[in-house]
C-alpha cells in the first residue's frame, strides 16, 4: 500500500467526499453510455474503483476527488459493477476487522 493511500481512505469515509466521488463516477458512466465503447453493455466501467485509485486535490481549502487512475481493467459493464466494490472497500476500512477475521 503506497503512503498516501491511508489518507485517501480516510477522506472517502466523509459523506461529502463520498457524494463527490459518486458524482464523478456518474459523470464518467454518463459519458460512455450508449457509445461504441460500451457496446451492448450499459456503460464502460473502471472495474477497480477505490479510494486508492482516486486522485484528490485541494479545492477551496479542502481536498476533493477530481479523477480516477489505474484504468487497465476498464471494460464494458453495468454501472452497479463499478459502484458496489468502491462502497464495500470504504465500509471495510471504516470498520476494523474483528479478531479472527483478518486474512479471510
Amino acid at each position: 500500500m503506497w503512503r498516501g493511500s491511508r489518507d485517501n481512505l480516510r477522506l472517502c469515509r466523509r459523506t461529502r467526499v463520498s457524494r463527490r466521488v459518486a458524482r464523478l463516477v456518474r459523470e464518467f458512466h454518463d459519458l460512455t453510455a450508449g457509445t461504441a465503447l460500451a457496446g451492448e453493455h450499459e456503460v464502460v466501467c473502471h472495474n477497480d474503483l477505490s479510494p486508492r485509485n482516486t486522485v484528490y486535490r485541494p479545492v477551496s481549502g479542502s481536498r476533493r476527488p477530481v479523477a480516477f487512475i489505474d484504468w487497465d481493467l476498464a471494460a464494458p459493464g453495468a454501472r452497479i459493477d463499478d459502484v458496489a466494490p468502491f462502497g464495500e472497500e470504504d465500509r471495510a476500512v471504516s470498520r476494523p476487522a474483528e479478531q479472527g477475521e483478518q486474512g479471510n
